[in-house]
This record gives C-alpha cells, structure tokens and sequence, in this order.
C-alpha cells in the first residue's frame, strides 16, 4: 500500500488554547492564583502555583476547545500572612491551535524585545494602560536649523555658513521667520534655542508664534541669549506652557543683531514634544 507523501496533522487531534506569559515579583516566595473568566461568566481560579515553585518569567497552557470565544484572564500573588496583591490588568484572547513549544515571550519594562510586533493597517499602538485609565507619551525632540530661518525682508542680509546663520554686520538687525512644521495632534512641551553672542549689543531673541484663520497671531514664548560667551549655549524657557498643534500654523520669528565686526550666530531651534500615540508621522 502507498504512503501518502504529506501528513497534516488533524485538528481533531491538535492541542488548542490560549497561551499566557506570567512576570512574577522578584519575591518567590509568594503564590499566584491565576484567574478565568468566560463570556458572560464569573471569575473562577483555574490554576494557584505554590511559591518556590517557579523560577522567572514563565508560561501556561490553557487548554480549551477551538471554539474562538474570548476568555478574560487575571493573576495576582497571595502569601498565607499577608494581603493579597492587586490583580493584574485583565487580558484577553481566545483559543487557537497550539504549536509545540514556548511562544515568544513578550518581555515587561525594563527588558529589551526581541520579537517583531505586528499591527493592521487600522491598528494604533496607544502608550496607556490596558484598562485606558490611565495614559502616557511617545516624547520626541525635533530640531530647525539655521537654514530654516530665511530672511524675512528683501533689505535683510545674511551669511549662512558650517549650519550657522549670521546677521549682516553693523549696526542694526535683522529677522528672519520659518514655517515650523510639526504633526497635528501633538503637544509641544518645551522650546531651545542655541547661538551665541559677542558683545553686549548683540541679540539673538527667537519668538515662537502661532498663526490661526490666517491672521490671529499668538505668541508662544520668547527665547533670548542674555549672557555674551565665545561659546555656544543652549537657551530653554522656564515658563513653557504645552500647547496642541491644531489647524494653527506655527512659525518661529528670529531677530539677530551684530555689533560692528562683533558677531551673533544662530545654531538651532529644538522643540520637545509628546505623541498620544504612534500614528504620528515625525
């Protein structure tokens, strides 16, 4: 008789399941009592492991007919002695074929991924807690450079050298403004300039603006070097307000002053902001 050429495993006779990773307290000693809840049902102990009885991060195997129907499932620790811990967040999943073996094992804070996350197209990955209560941040820095900043008149010079902008030299100043722009639904937490000042009649003030409807100006902060050094320093405002990037258009409006052959270069302006979530594309 003939032997076929491929055997598929038969999902009469596959394991099926929902795999759960558990991070137990540096604290071994402690019990943890493992909790299921079925649609529409009460909560109900379905595995306690003694303390001592494990050793780091682990996994269980909660068999269950492949009947894709959810499961909610929670942990906690207990020690005969003390009050029982908080139960963990609840997680949720229902059951699929189980392969042999471990699966990856999704590592908590602190410890490096070395697993890919895959996500749909529709999916948004939010930096908060399971339940929603409670919310954090995706916070980025981004930086406008010299070349940003052009003249904002016709009668305005400048030099434009090695990422520096300069004023032209004499008496007198100059502005300069750049569109700055930043994803919608961001919030700006903090602002930087960097440049440097010669002499006591030099400046290098950056006005952070907001422009509404095309014509309702609000300023934001005001930066301005007020030490004269030959080197470069970093200027931050201690008085920032965040504020969110809407419809408004924000700009940055840059006044340098040169004394004489004495000069006054600007470097950059940094903007620190803070993300909701990951579908923000800067």
């Amino acid at each position: 008789m003939a032997f076929p050429t491929n055997l598929i495993q038969s999902d009469d006779f596959a394991e099926s399941g929902v795999i759960l990773g558990l991070h137990p307290s540096s604290d071994r000693s402690f019990d943890i009592r493992l909790q299921r809840q079925d649609t529409g049902t009460t909560w109900r102990a379905i595995q306690v492991w003694q303390g001592n009885s494990y050793n780091g991060a682990f996994q269980y195997r909660d068999l269950l007919p492949n009947d894709h129907l959810r499961r909610d499932y929670r942990a906690r620790h207990e020690k005969s002695g003390y009050t029982a811990g908080a139960w963990t967040a609840t997680v949720s999943g229902g059951p699929t074929l189980l392969s042999a073996g471990d699966a990856p094992q999704v590592p908590v804070s602190g410890q490096r991924m070395t697993l890919p996350i895959y996500l749909s197209t529709a999916a948004t990955l939010a930096i908060r807690s399971q339940t929603g209560t409670s919310t954090g941040a995706v916070l980025k820095v981004v930086r406008f450079g010299a070349a940003n900043f052009p003249p904002a008149s016709t009668n305005s010079g400048w030099t434009y050298s090695e990422g520096l902008l300069q004023p032209t030299q004499g008496v007198g100043g100059d502005d300069y403004e750049g569109t700055l722009i930043l994803p919608k639904g961001v919030t700006v937490r903090a602002a930087r300039i960097r440049g440097k000042k010669l002499a006591a009649g030099g400046q290098c003030e950056m006005i952070l603006r907001t422009v509404s409807n095309g014509s309702t100006i609000a300023d934001i902060v005001t930066l301005s070097l007020t030490t004269i050094n030959a080197a470069f320093q970093t200027k931050a405002s201690s008085t920032f307000t965040p504020q969110a990037v809407g419809d408004n258009v924000w700009y940055g409006h840059l006044s340098l002053v040169s004394t004489g052959a004495t000069q006054t270069y600007f470097m950059f302006l940094e903007l620190d902001y803070s993300m909701p979530s990951y579908d923000k594309a800067l």
